[in-house]
């Protein structure tokens, strides 16, 4: 069942720390991983739209990661914004929150996030996360006809 290849994930996560540690992790732990990073809500839906710095994509994502951090800014509107779209509310949406607080969790779920976990903040979390991710929306979950990772993307069309 294994795919060869690599999981598309957009992550929205504000801090550059952050984002290097998920990549060095990614990468030393071959989860074959495509990431690419944006700084907010905004920067994401101009990914997802192919605007501005992102007119020329020729990629789009399988799964949507998003941090509700202060250091994140307008996640949530953007999920909201997602879930609104005809084209992109089935994308997959993984909704980060600090210390697995509830409140955002139900908010996320209120939105329609597709799950909700605990920010992963040491190297071993991270690496185990992105396993995880990987198994389950790599190799597991499947999508109808029109919507599969082989075929026709749910964003583009392609």
């Amino acid at each position: 069942m294994r795919s060869r290849n690599p999981l598309i994930l957009l992550i929205a996560e504000g801090e550059e720390e952050t984002r290097i540690r998920w990549t060095r992790m990614a990468e030393a732990n071959s989860q074959n991983l495509e990431l690419h990073f944006v700084h907010d809500g905004e920067q994401l839906l101009q990914f997802l739209h192919r605007q501005g710095e992102y007119a020329e994509l020729t990629t789009a994502p399988h799964l949507v990661l998003m941090s509700w951090t202060p250091s994140t800014p307008g996640t949530k509107d953007a999920l909201l914004a997602m879930k609104l779209d005809p084209q992109l509310k089935f994308l997959p949406t993984i909704v980060l929150v600090e210390n697995g607080d509830a409140r955002e969790m139900i908010e996320a779920y209120q939105l329609g996030a597709a799950s909700c976990c605990a920010l992963p903040t040491t190297d071993v979390d991270v690496a185990e996360f992105f396993g995880a991710v990987r198994g389950f929306w790599g190799e597991f979950v499947r999508f109808p006809v029109g919507l599969s990772r082989a075929g026709q993307h749910p964003v583009h069309g392609r």
